[in-house]
C-alpha cells in the first residue's frame, strides 16, 4: 500500500486523530513493530513523527532509520540534531550509558505525547507517557511489553470507572424518577367534635 510520513498524514487529514480506533490502532502497531525490532537485538532509537511510516489507507506501521546500526559512531548524536533529538532518549544523546530497549521506551513515550499534541492527553495516557520518559533509564519501563501492559491496564481502569459512574448516575435518576411517581399523601387536618350542643325549648 501506500504510506506516508505521519506527521504528513495528520497534516493532510487531521480529523484522524480523533478517531479512537485509528489512534489506538497506530499505538499498538508501532509497539508491535518495535518489539519485532527488539527480538532481533535492534533499537529503533528515535521515534520522531518523520520516522514514522503510516498507511494512508489503513494503520499500517513502518519504521525508518533504526538507529541501534549507528550507535557504533564516534558520536551517533549528531544523526538527532533539531526537532529529532527530542525524541532521543538523553543516555543516547550524552554517549555514556548503555543502550537497550529503554531508550525505545523514552522515544515511544515522546511520539505518544506528540500524537495528542493538539488535543488534551487522557489521564491514563499521561500517566504512562510521564514514566516512559523519566531522564533516568532506569526508573522506565524496562520494556515496550512491560509499557504497553501499563497502558492497557489504566485504558480498562478508566472504562471501568466510567461504567461505574454511568450505572450510577442511571439507577440515581430511576430512584427519583420512582419517588416523582409515586402518589402524594395528603395531610387532612382532623376536627375533634365539641359535644351534644343545647337546644332551647
Amino acid at each position: 500500500g501506500h504510506y506516508n510520513i505521519i506527521s504528513q498524514v495528520l497534516n493532510d487529514n487531521p480529523s484522524l486523530i480523533a478517531q479512537k480506533d485509528w489512534l489506538q490502532n497506530i499505538i499498538k502497531n508501532t509497539a508491535s513493530a518495535l518489539q519485532f525490532l527488539h527480538q532481533h537485538h535492534g533499537w529503533q532509537v528515535c521515534l520522531s513523527p518523520d520516522c514514522v511510516f503510516v498507511g494512508k489507507v489503513k494503520p499500517t506501521v513502518k519504521l525508518l532509520l533504526h538507529g541501534s546500526y549507528y550507535l557504533n559512531m564516534s558520536n551517533p548524536s549528531r544523526l538527532y540534531m533539531g526537532e529529532h533529538a527530542d525524541y532521543v532518549a538523553p543516555e543516547v544523546l550524552s554517549h555514556n550509558s548503555t543502550i537497550d530497549e529503554r531508550c525505545d521506551v523514552y522515544s515511544f513515550g515522546k511520539f505518544i505525547e506528540w500524537l495528542f499534541s493538539n488535543t488534551t492527553v487522557p489521564y491514563e495516557y499521561r500517566k504512562v507517557i510521564e514514566k516512559a520518559t523519566k531522564e533516568n533509564a532506569s526508573e522506565r519501563y524496562a520494556s515496550i511489553e512491560e509499557m504497553m501492559g501499563a497502558l492497557t491496564g489504566l485504558v480498562r481502569r478508566v472504562e471501568n470507572i466510567k461504567r461505574l459512574v454511568i450505572a450510577l448516575a442511571v439507577s440515581l435518576l430511576i430512584v427519583v424518577g420512582f419517588f416523582e411517581l409515586m402518589p402524594q399523601t395528603e395531610i387532612v387536618e382532623y376536627v375533634a367534635p365539641t359535644g351534644k350542643e343545647d337546644f332551647d325549648d
